[in-house]
C-alpha cells in the first residue's frame, strides 16, 4: 500500500510538471522544446507523503498482548541472567541487547 501511494504521487508530480511545461508551449502538440522530467525515481519525500496515510495493521489488544509478551521475554532473560554463574555470564556477548526478547 505505501509502495503503491509513493509510487503514484510521483507519477501525479510528474504529470502537473508536463502540464506546467505544456502551458508553456504555444501548441503542446507541436512544442518547441521537448519535456524534460526532473522526476527519475520514486524518492524519500514520496515515501514520507505516502506515510502520513498509512494505516495500522494491527489493534490495540494485538499491541496490548505482544508487549506484556516482550515484558515476560525480557523478565526471563533477566532471571535467566541471573541464574548463570560467572563463567557463563563471560560467554555473553559484551554489550548484549537484551531488550530484543
Amino acid at each position: 500500500e505505501i509502495c503503491q501511494r509513493a509510487c503514484k504521487l510521483a507519477i501525479r508530480e510528474e504529470i502537473s510538471q508536463w502540464k506546467a511545461w505544456a502551458d508553456t508551449q504555444a501548441d503542446p502538440k507541436n512544442p518547441s522544446s521537448p519535456f524534460e522530467s526532473t522526476i527519475h525515481t520514486i524518492g524519500v519525500q514520496h515515501f514520507e507523503e505516502a506515510f502520513k496515510f498509512a494505516r495500522r495493521s494491527v489493534s490495540d489488544k494485538d499491541v496490548r498482548k505482544y508487549e506484556v509478551f516482550r515484558q515476560k521475554m525480557l523478565a526471563a532473560a533477566s532471571g535467566a541472567m541471573e541464574g548463570m554463574d560467572d563463567a557463563k555470564k563471560d560467554e555473553v556477548p559484551q554489550g548484549a541487547d537484551m531488550s530484543a526478547f
